[in-house]
């Protein structure tokens, strides 16, 4: 949905009518094959032979995953209301077991450019990775569903990783035609190249 490399964690875009028969089962391995991220219904196990044992992770039932190319860290980005949102992010570290808030500073950057929208909660989700596990491209997005005059705006962002800093800030352009290649299905019209 949100990312053409991620691997999208249910059948359909809707929970209720495309629930899986007997529940969610799937398992999601990383680029190097040294971990395995198993999903059972509403709950994320991460396993592999150097990761210790750890508790289970809570997750919504539309969830996306994003595999750094590195194996070191992967990105969770989830949907708590539907396809429409509150879309968030994390970033979990499996070797320490650490998760992160990767999006905090670009939504407050965000929420300070979109001003006229103040009851509305942006949807924020990973669209790839740079550097290996260091830099993780985020888009953040006014909802389109709403009554804010700015709703469907977005903006792009690289930040780090582990602390949310922001490295770079992409208009709705850029994010079009840099990372074209790495938009998913949700952001396909800012994908298609524009008329003339």
């Amino acid at each position: 949905m949100w990312s053409r490399g991620g691997s999208y964690l249910w059948p359909g875009p809707t929970a209720l009518g495309d629930s899986p028969p007997g529940g969610r089962s799937l398992a999601v391995v990383s680029p190097d094959s040294s971990v395995t991220i198993n999903v059972r219904d509403d709950q994320l196990i991460v396993s592999g032979p150097s990761i210790q044992p750890g508790p289970m992770h809570e997750i919504e039932s539309l969830s996306e995953i994003l595999w750094a190319p590195d194996s070191k860290a992967f990105a969770l980005t989830s949907s708590d209301g539907g396809s429409v949102g509150t879309w968030s992010v994390r970033v979990y570290w499996p070797a320490d077991g650490n998760v992160t808030d990767p999006s905090k500073v670009a939504l407050r950057t965000f929420k300070r450019e979109f001003w006229k929208c103040p009851e509305e909660y942006p949807n924020v989700g990973a669209i790839g990775w740079v550097q290996a596990s260091r830099r993780l491209r985020v888009l953040v997005e006014m909802p389109c569903h709403s009554s804010c005059i700015q709703m469907c705006r977005l903006r792009g962002y690289v930040v780090d990783a582990m602390t949310g800093q922001v490295i770079e800030r992409l208009s709705e352009d850029a994010v079009g035609r840099r990372w074209k290649g790495s938009l998913g299905e949700r952001f396909s019209a800012y994908a298609a190249p524009k008329a003339r």
